[in-house]
């Protein structure tokens, strides 16, 4: 199928250069509508009033087809993930007509087309976006401009590249895991600027260490992308459930032939007035997968409305998979890696270290989850945020995904030896150890310090983080409760 995607984008392109740019942009448009005439933007009523009703009945499954799939690689490859050469002349021309948004100089005489789309990323248009900055704000910024790597990096990163944020990183550690992935030590990189963090995640991870390491396990693999269904009525909605259910591996073949790393797994169902939304479930290995399986789940729907009789309108995102919010449906179904670190606190360990006995870290326990409740807190223990944030940040993963990451359950029993068993579920912790930003160079050194850069290296990843937010926890908790807790910011986290 790749082959000959590739050759029809070819021809597609060639024939396009024979058009002027205007009759061009109105042949691309018109295709697109055809092909995604139920992709958001486009007009969804106008084509389902054209389109013969179709009356519900008996269905078989319908076997794998790739039939028709072509032109939706090609709109994808060449609108969707900007390939092909005349989407970068689209995309030039667009910068174009922003200029006064995206800072890009040109000459007046030269035409527009002819603006190539990775100069953007060129020291020439880097220095005038930075000399317009200083003009507009009458700002100098010296440290912001003084990236220690080559701006090309950073393409497909960001666009309107300026420099970059120097975030303070600390080491806290050593931290022990005897997870199924991440086994001996670890010391753990934290971007912050809030002082005492460190040293406190410093103090977890050795009670935990004494205690003889943090036994982390990933429980479940989960990433979503939610696509609503629009049917006449609910009976239509229920029947068209059923439809996905009898054609589930034929949607596996057609995601599996499409995208390389995305596997559809399971599609949730929910059905509400004449709409059904869906919850496609993929496994996506070492990546985070937000925007891939957006692109698996694109493929899945049109070949749907090319086989289901009904052709549904749809709508890609029905907002269920939640993308960067936290929501009860991702602590009950999981999105991203579902992810236990637990260990048992030594009744000697927390005299020494903690300056608490574990009793009082019980009754603790169940006071502040009391009032994670009556807050409608969505952690209940003390802080996973900050732990989560940190290693994010240093680690190059979307820290917009700390919104949903940070959920999770805190659960303590109170041992007969007096020793406290103490675990942390994150039900939705979503990380990658390739692809985005962890390849950026301080991020890419920042994993390598963990041995969690690359293939196969995710659900280590997933372990440690787990672990590092049972160690922020544990040393938070005592804290407060040995009254430590302001006495420690005053002493290490003033800005002096």
């Amino acid at each position: 199928m790749t082959s000959r995607v590739v050759r029809s984008s070819v021809i597609s392109a060639r024939s396009r250069r024979a058009c002027d740019s205007s009759t061009a942009r109105r042949a691309a448009s018109s295709e697109l509508d055809e092909l995604f005439p139920a992709f958001p933007g486009r007009d969804l009523r106008k084509r389902v009033a054209a389109e013969q009703k179709v009356e519900h009945g008996a269905r078989k499954p319908v076997a794998v087809s790739l039939d028709g799939l072509d032109g939706v690689a090609r709109a994808v490859d060449e609108d969707l993930v900007v390939g092909g050469e005349e989407a970068l002349e689209r995309q030039g021309r667009q910068r174009h007509h922003r200029r006064h948004h995206s800072f890009v100089a040109r000459d007046e005489a030269q035409p527009a087309s002819l603006v190539d789309i990775g100069l953007n990323y060129s020291d020439e248009i880097i220095n005038t976006r930075r000399e317009f900055l200083k003009t507009f704000s009458g700002a100098s910024p010296h440290h912001l401009f003084q990236p220690s790597f080559d701006p090309r990096l950073t393409e497909g990163n960001i666009e309107n590249f300026i420099g970059t944020a120097q975030v303070p990183i600390g080491i806290a550690g050593p931290l022990k895991m005897v997870g199924e992935h991440a086994q001996g030590d670890f010391y753990i990189p934290m971007a912050t600027s809030e002082g005492t963090l460190v040293a406190s995640y410093s103090r977890g991870m050795r009670v935990i260490s004494e205690c003889g390491g943090a036994k982390c396990t990933v429980v479940k693999h989960s990433m979503q992308r939610a696509p609503v269904f629009l049917f006449e009525d609910a009976r239509e909605a229920r029947e068209f459930g059923k439809w996905l259910d009898e054609n589930i591996d034929a949607l596996r073949g057609v995601v599996k032939a499409s995208v390389d790393v995305p596997r559809l797994i399971e599609i949730e169902k929910y059905v509400v007035a004449h709409m059904l939304y869906t919850r496609f479930c993929y496994t996506t290995r070492d990546a985070a997968g937000q925007n891939m399986t957006g692109k698996a789940t694109l493929y899945a729907c049109e070949w749907i409305r090319a086989n289901h009789p009904a052709k549904p309108r749809y709508v890609l995102s029905g907002n269920i998979d939640t993308d960067k919010k936290h929501s009860m449906m991702n602590m009950i179904q999981t999105r991203g890696k579902r992810v236990v670190a637990e260990f048992a606190l030594k009744r000697d360990v927390a005299k020494e270290l903690l300056r608490i006995e574990p009793e009082w870290l019980y009754e603790f326990r169940h006071i502040a989850g009391i009032g994670a409740h009556l807050a409608g807190a969505s952690y209940s223990g003390a802080h996973s945020a900050n732990g989560i944030a940190a290693m994010f940040i240093a680690t190059g993963q979307d820290a917009a995904n700390v919104a949903e990451s940070h959920a999770g359950m805190n659960y303590v029993e109170l041992r007969d030896n007096g020793d406290l068993y103490w675990s942390t579920t994150l039900p939705a912790l979503i990380c990658a150890t390739y692809g985005g930003g962890t390849g950026l160079p301080t991020q890419r050194e920042c994993l390598e310090m963990m041995d969690c850069y690359g293939d196969g290296k995710g659900d280590q990843l997933a372990e440690i983080i787990a672990a590092v937010v049972l160690a922020g926890d544990v040393s938070l908790s005592s804290a407060i409760l040995a009254h430590e807790w302001v006495s420690s910011h005053e002493k290490m986290g003033r800005n002096r």
